[in-house]
Parts: structure tokens; C-alpha cells; sequence
């Protein structure tokens, strides 16, 4: 395998995280251990990674300490690493790692992504592996009547600016613009109209329920804010059906999620195969957006999952 191979396996969302290959040729995602930490989703993801590339290569898997969370709060207690159930490996039973790829080989964040199928990596059995280690601890009650659970990022939008960055959103290059990871309430709107009209849609995110328009109006839609992340992140992966923000917090849920995964449009972070995007008319394809009203963008103050 080329080093070429391996540089999209490295998503997460800065460069503090990283995936690693030490000289015994475990995996493990490096970083976020420092004071400034990260968000709970890039931190997963980032290890999941890391997990996902050790089973591709046979080889360990060697889980590193979740380091400081940021964004959103938590149950009392919480402890990511005993709630993903994520542990390392017996080095005594995994396999030799190819020499090929040198000692010591760092991942960075910044690689430029390549066009390989993920799928190769993120397997059905690796998901499975994921799953069963997530399900093995103790979760939180969810609310069981959600059929479509849609998780809706409002934070780092900044007024203004979003009317200039909106423009400049185009999918693999959106974690440049923090607006990019916005969905206007029109869209939302139109996107739970079109495919969930007959369905019961909650929608996590946070803020107030005047926040999202006409999004309120809808009686299929209930509003699920300002949660505890550990009760959001397990609703989004165990609702029937999930739809995806412009997240790693969502990207590591569609991992975890067994059912029907969506999402509205592409980002950075590559799809598998088994999502599907959403049914969306030209006039609300993101090329083709134009910024609404001052009032709809103005999420100060508010933090996001990550």
C-alpha cells in the first residue's frame, strides 16, 4: 500500500488530530490530549479511523485516551472512552504491519484527499466491530418515537459573514468556511417535505424552536435542543433513520447508525456507499444558494457538536 493510499483515512477536523503508526506498526489517532481538546465527534472519528486502518492492514489497534471535550455538555460521569467501548488491542494477536510504510508514519489532517473508495475500509464488519463495542456499555433512553432523527448544526455561524461564504461552499472544501456547515431553514424545510412529509422527524440542534422559521410549523417535526451530547449522539445512532449535518459529531453517529443513513449534501468527509443523499430540487442545491435574511443566520454565542 502507497502513502497515497492512506491520506484520506486522516479527517479529522485539525491538524492536533491525526491518525499514527508507531514502529511496531499500531494504529492509533494522535493529538487532542492538550488543553484546547476538541469536539467529542472529531475525537471518535478520529479513532474510529485508526481502527478502521488497523483491521485494514491486520495489524493493532491502539486506543489513546480521549483528551479534553469541547462544544455541548454531558451527563454527569460521562467517560467517552468506557462509553464507545474502544480499547487496544492484544499486541500478542494481531499481525505484522508492512515495513514499506516506515517507522513512525504521521497522518496529518491537511493530506489531500484522494479519490479511493472508503468502503475498502470502513467494511461491514468493521462497522460491526464498532457497533457491538458501542452497544456493550451502558446508553442513555432515547425518545422511540422518532423515526428520522436530523441532526442540524447552528453553531460557528458568524451573521454577516455567511452571506459572502455561502458562495463558496462547494462540498470537499467546506471545512474552510464555517458557514458551509449551515443548512438554511428553507432547506431544512424542504428537505423534510420532500422525503419525510409522513414521518416523524426530531431534529437535534440547539438554540430556541423560533429559530428555525417555518421549519416550526410542521407537525410531523419535533424539536429536540440543547441536549446532553452523549443523549443527542445516541439518539442519532439508534434512530431508524439518520440525516447527517456537515459534522464529524454526525459523521461517527452514520458509522455507528444500522439503519437508513442520509445526508443533504456532500463534505470533506467521504460517504459510504450505503448513504444515500436526499431528494432535493435545483433551486436548493447548494451551488445555488443564496443567503436569507440576516435574522435566519445569526447563531452567535452557540456552541456545536463538532
Amino acid at each position: 500500500m502507497m502513502l497515497s493510499d492512506l491520506l484520506f483515512l486522516s479527517f479529522a477536523v485539525t491538524a492536533a488530530l491525526r491518525l499514527h503508526i508507531d514502529e511496531a506498526g499500531s494504529v492509533s489517532c494522535a493529538g487532542g490530549n492538550g488543553a484546547s481538546g476538541d469536539g467529542f465527534g472529531s475525537q471518535y472519528q478520529c479513532r474510529m479511523a485508526a481502527y478502521a486502518l488497523s483491521r485494514h492492514e491486520h495489524t493493532c489497534y491502539s486506543h489513546t485516551t480521549f483528551g479534553n471535550i469541547v462544544h455541548g455538555s454531558f451527563k454527569k460521569g460521562f467517560d467517552p472512552n468506557t462509553w464507545t467501548g474502544l480499547k487496544s488491542d492484544d499486541r500478542r494477536q494481531c499481525g505484522t504491519y508492512g515495513t514499506h510504510l516506515g517507522n513512525a508514519l504521521v497522518l496529518d489532517s491537511t493530506a489531500q484527499r484522494k479519490n479511493e473508495s472508503i468502503d475498502e475500509y470502513w467494511t461491514q464488519e468493521v462497522q460491526e466491530e464498532l457497533r457491538f463495542l458501542y452497544r456493550n456499555t451502558s446508553k442513555p433512553e432515547i425518545d422511540l418515537s422518532c423515526e428520522v432523527a436530523f441532526h442540524v448544526r447552528r453553531g460557528d455561524v458568524h451573521g454577516s459573514d455567511a452571506d459572502a461564504w455561502l458562495r463558496k461552499c462547494d462540498g470537499l472544501g467546506d471545512h474552510k468556511y464555517h458557514a458551509c456547515r449551515y443548512v438554511s431553514n428553507a432547506q431544512l424545510y424542504h428537505v423534510i417535505t420532500a422525503n419525510f412529509k409522513h414521518q416523524k422527524v426530531c431534529i437535534f440542534s440547539e438554540g430556541q424552536k423560533d429559530n428555525f422559521g417555518s421549519v416550526k410549523e410542521l407537525q410531523n417535526v419535533k424539536f429536540i435542543l440543547d441536549g446532553a451530547v452523549d443523549d443527542t449522539f445516541h439518539a442519532l445512532v439508534a434512530a431508524p433513520k439518520m440525516v447527517m449535518a456537515h459534522s464529524s459529531f454526525s459523521y461517527a453517529a452514520g458509522l455507528l447508525n444500522s439503519g437508513d443513513v442520509y445526508y443533504i449534501t456532500p463534505f470533506w468527509h467521504k460517504s459510504l456507499k450505503r448513504w444515500k443523499q436526499l431528494a432535493m430540487s435545483h433551486s436548493f442545491a447548494r451551488k445555488a444558494i443564496v443567503a436569507g435574511p440576516k435574522e435566519d443566520l445569526l447563531y452567535d454565542g452557540l456552541s456545536d457538536f463538532d
